[in-house]
Formats: structure tokens, sequence, C-alpha cells
């Protein structure tokens, strides 16, 4: 037997989900209907090069190098619970 934990959501933070998710999903370039980059696509690598900045500023290459890579690791995770 499986327990669900079931827990209200509030409904301003449902809201203001649904409203960000419509915002960032919108296309911003489209090359012959085969590639497409979006509003989120651009928040996720601008969100790359910070944290790897700032990796590579408290502790160097290799810190950046692991920065990097948790990075990816915690996007791929985000986007697979999705």
């Amino acid at each position: 037997m499986v327990a669900i934990m079931q827990m209200k959501i509030p409904r301003i933070i449902s809201r203001a989900s649904a409203a960000f998710g419509d915002w960032a999903n919108v296309s911003i370039w489209t090359q012959s209907g085969r590639r497409e980059v979006r509003r989120i696509d651009v928040l996720i690598a601008i969100g790359f090069v910070a944290c790897t900045s700032y990796y590579y500023w408290s502790g160097g290459w290799l810190s950046a190098l692991q920065g990097a890579g948790m990075y990816v690791f915690v996007v791929m995770v985000a986007l697979w619970v999705l």
C-alpha cells in the first residue's frame, strides 16, 4: 500500500505558477520550424552562466567545473520531476 501525501496549495501560488508558465513558454526565435528558443531556455542559460561564474570567482576553475556539473544535474532532475 502506498501512502499519498495531500496538501493544499494556496491559490495565489497556483495562479503565479500558471502565469509564469504561460510567460516562460513563449517562443522568441524559430528557425524554419525545426528549432525553437523559448524564454525559459534563455533563463536557464543565464542561470548556468551566473552559477559557473560565481563558482569560478569564489574557487577557481575546478570549482567552476563542479558548479557547472551540479547546475546541469539539478536542472535535469527538475525537468524530469516536472
